[in-house]
């Protein structure tokens, strides 16, 4: 009869693997632990240089503005079109040069799927200025 109170070798092979999996997915920035954002999800810091026309979230661009208007003084911005890619959420702010805005109204928001691509775009679109990013 085998003693299940101490561990077989096979059980500390697999905690073994285990242990050098999550330290290889944190190393790599795919997971994070407590109190640490995997890379993969952070922003990039505001002196980074980015694209003037693109949109950001979760660090990476979600999509591309057309004629931007800056209207500062009453805190929002105006864009005759937001071409955004599948991984851009609605749902949430998004950040454009070194602000993070929110769409407060937009028309005919539609969706088109081409070969396996989401495209969502947005005309006439007025986003609130929530702060700096």
């Amino acid at each position: 009869m085998t003693d299940t109170r101490t561990p077989n070798n096979n059980t500390r092979k697999i905690s073994w693997l285990l242990v050098t999996l999550a330290a290889l997915l944190f190393v790599l920035g795919i997971v994070g632990f407590a109190g640490h954002t995997p890379q993969s999800q952070q922003s990039p810091k505001p002196n980074e240089t980015r694209d003037p026309d693109t949109i950001y979230q979760y660090g990476r661009s979600v999509g591309k503005v057309v004629a931007p208007e800056a209207h500062l003084a009453e805190g929002y911005w105006t864009f005759s079109r937001i071409m955004a890619d599948g991984a851009y959420d609605g749902s949430r702010d998004f950040e454009y040069r070194d602000q993070r805005l929110k769409i407060l109204s937009a028309e005919s928001p539609g969706r088109i799927g081409t070969m396996g691509q989401i495209q969502q775009n947005f005309a006439n679109v007025r986003a609130t200025i929530l702060g700096e990013r």
